[in-house]
């Protein structure tokens, strides 16, 4: 008996190596941290440009956030034009400051209000995902098409 009991001991060794190792090697060829399809953090020239939710409203102007290259912002709700700074580190940290803005109640979407509260800017493709500091998503951007905002800059 304990010679068989000694074998059966080796085998779940040998098992539990193995089992070890293959789990080792699969997490070393999973590859980079942000796979393609995957959000990752945003750099600076990630967000600068003119970004909209791809959604229509029956506001007056086509709701947008437009970021330049000097680290101001201006948007719209559709209905209310809105202003400020904006920065974003190495980790993707969105840090932004806003002016007065407007009180016209509109079917638009609060994307300067949404900017407000984001913490992180993220891209996932040639999307730019606003965030919360967890990295929730708030909402999701694609670049504007031209001339669909009437203060649009040249998108990413």
């Amino acid at each position: 008996m304990g010679i068989a009991r000694g074998r059966r001991r080796a085998l779940a060794l040998a098992f539990a190596v193995a089992t070890a190792a293959s789990l080792v090697l699969a997490a070393c060829a999973s590859g980079p941290a942000h796979p393609a399809g995957e959000a990752a953090p945003a750099a600076t020239n990630d967000v600068v440009g003119v970004w909209v939710t791809g959604e229509s409203y029956g506001s007056p102007q086509l709701p947008y956030l437009d970021f330049a290259s000097d680290g101001s912002w201006t948007g719209s709700d559709g209905c209310n034009g809105a202003a400020g700074d904006w920065s974003v580190d190495s980790n993707g940290m969105l840090s932004v400051t806003a002016g007065a803005q407007t009180l016209i109640g509109c079917d638009g979407v609060a994307l300067p209000g949404i900017l407000s509260q984001a913490g992180m800017a993220l891209r996932q493709g040639e999307e730019l995902i606003l965030a919360d500091t967890d990295g929730k998503a708030l909402i999701t951007l694609m670049p504007a098409p031209a001339g669909t905002v009437p203060t649009a800059a040249p998108t990413p």
